[in-house]
C-alpha cells in the first residue's frame, strides 16, 4: 500500500508543484485531476484539471512523476451523475436495466 493525494486539493500548483511538494512530504502516490475546466465554475474542483485531456503530453507527465519518484493511483474525472439535469449527469437510467 502506498499513501497518495488527490492533486485538486492544490488547485494553484501545477502538476510539477504538487509532486515536489507530495515527494518532500512522504507520498508515493497521486491521484491526478484531470476534469475539462469547462463548467468546472458550477461544481467544487471540477475546474483543476492537472492534467489537460484534451492537450495531453504523457512523456512531460511520466518525466514528472519520475523525477518526485511518484506513481498515479487514479486519474480523477469524477462527472456529478446526481445532477438533476440528464445533460449534464450524462446519466440514462434505462441503460442499467
Amino acid at each position: 500500500m502506498k499513501l497518495g493525494l488527490l492533486t485538486s486539493a492544490f488547485p494553484e500548483l501545477t502538476l510539477e508543484q504538487v509532486a515536489q511538494w507530495a515527494h518532500a512530504n512522504g507520498f508515493e502516490a497521486l491521484e491526478i485531476a484531470c476534469w475539462p475546466s469547462a463548467g468546472g465554475e458550477r461544481r467544487r474542483y471540477a475546474g483543476v484539471a492537472h492534467i489537460d485531456v484534451d492537450h495531453f503530453e504523457p512523456k512531460r507527465v511520466r518525466d514528472v512523476l519520475r523525477r518526485y519518484n511518484l506513481e498515479i493511483s487514479s486519474l480523477a474525472y469524477y462527472p456529478n451523475n446526481l445532477d438533476p439535469d440528464r445533460a449534464t449527469n450524462n446519466l440514462d437510467p434505462d441503460r442499467a436495466t
